[in-house]
């Protein structure tokens, strides 16, 4: 099959990315504007991408909400991922109380991990079973959010963790708040989205894309690392 409007235009964006990223290491020059449109860009149509296979509102609109309202809670009182505080870098944002940031795309971000996530549990890991499937997707999520710590709150400064481990290059509650937050905004799903049909190529075809977001973005991330060093 074809590949899907959405996922073409998110292709697009991390091919002009890594070109952008290339081209900032050899000439010394950053466009700042455009790596935040471009950034912005990425994870809307990263989450496009995703919500196809998901492919429920109320779904899509619970892993947002719960996404959403735990990094409130999170910036204001370190529950349950550990201190932290965003900064404009991550843009756009908007200032709340007391010097804090909140970034408008967190939501979207949070749909585009989570359903990648779950995309991928759901083609590997307990077909059968709702509770492994939410517990699959949570802990890939999980991992997902590891392996770009170093990346977001490095070099692109997205966030600061008050007092991060060495290790982990974040708070050391934050893996666990994590999979805390991605069972709670993964519980209701698998009663909400309609399970892969080996017959039906475009659900088949949804579910690689998502899986593809995912794993994109992931080395994504990881090459802007490296490039930004």
């Amino acid at each position: 099959m074809p590949l899907s409007v959405p996922f073409r235009l998110f292709l697009s964006v991390v091919a002009f990315s890594v070109f952008g990223l290339m081209a900032q290491k050899i000439t010394g020059t950053e466009a700042l504007w455009v790596a935040r449109i471009a950034s912005l860009l990425m994870t809307f149509f990263g989450a496009w991408t995703t919500f196809r296979f998901l492919d429920t509102w109320p779904g899509a609109l619970w892993i947002k909400a719960v996404g959403a309202i735990a990094e409130v809670v999170g910036i204001f009182t370190g529950f349950p991922f550990g201190h932290y505080a965003y900064t404009p870098a991550w843009w756009p944002a908007i200032a709340l109380p007391g010097q804090h940031y909140y970034p408008l795309v967190l939501p979207l971000a949070w749909l585009m991990i989570l359903t990648g996530s779950l995309a991928l549990a759901s083609k590997n890991l307990a077909q059968n079973s709702r509770v492994g499937l939410v517990l699959g997707s949570a802990l890939i999520a999980t991992f997902s959010d590891a392996s770009m710590e170093w990346v977001m709150a490095g070099p692109l400064g997205y966030w600061i963790w008050q007092s991060p481990n060495p290790i982990l290059h974040a708070d050391w509650r934050n893996p666990l708040g994590w999979f805390g937050v991605s069972v709670l905004a993964l519980v209701p799903i698998p009663f909400f989205y309609r399970k892969p049909d080996a017959t039906i190529n475009s659900r088949l075809n949804a579910q690689n894309e998502a899986i593809a977001v995912l794993l994109i973005f992931l080395a994504f991330t990881q090459v802007t690392g490296f490039l930004s060093r």
